[in-house]
């Protein structure tokens, strides 16, 4: 049984990338995204180089897409998310540890600063790190163990 306005087998391979005459995708945006590129950087230090839960913290990043439609902002909105949110989270050891990942040249915004106080008010502590040497100095000063040589 055919379903009306479906794609023909073709036409599905060419859209998946399947058919190799078919036009290429458009190249990603040129735009670059350094608290992008550090946040998979840290992401990947801690996949490397820290221990999965429980000999190492619980972890998580928050929201790692930025760029969303109005429409998808606002769902997220409407499920709990809040805008300013630390990038990531950590659990170690009863404490909860909070990184803002920041370009060299990025400051904070004012919702981000409110979130570290109401962080820190409710007893876990907030750091901003703006290399990955700053990441993993904050979690050797937590006390996370790392076999980050090269970093920690």
């Amino acid at each position: 049984m055919r379903v009306k306005n479906a794609m023909s087998a073709a036409e599905y391979r060419r859209l998946v990338g399947l058919d190799p005459q078919a036009p290429t995708a458009k190249p990603e945006s040129p735009r670059k995204s350094p608290e992008a590129d550090l946040q998979v950087a840290c992401v990947q230090y801690l996949v490397r180089h820290v221990p999965p839960a429980p000999a190492g913290p619980y972890w998580t990043a928050v929201n790692p897409v930025p760029a969303k439609s109005k429409a998808a902002a606002g769902r997220s909105k409407a499920m709990g998310m809040r805008a300013g949110v630390p990038d990531m989270l950590f659990l170690w050891r009863g404490r909860t540890l909070a990184i803002e990942l920041k370009a060299k040249a990025g400051r904070l915004r004012p919702e981000q600063v409110q979130h570290a106080a109401e962080i820190e008010a409710n007893g876990g502590r907030c750091f901003t790190a703006r290399t990955l040497e700053e990441f993993a100095a904050i979690l050797r000063d937590a006390g996370i163990p790392s076999t980050g040589r090269f970093l920690a």
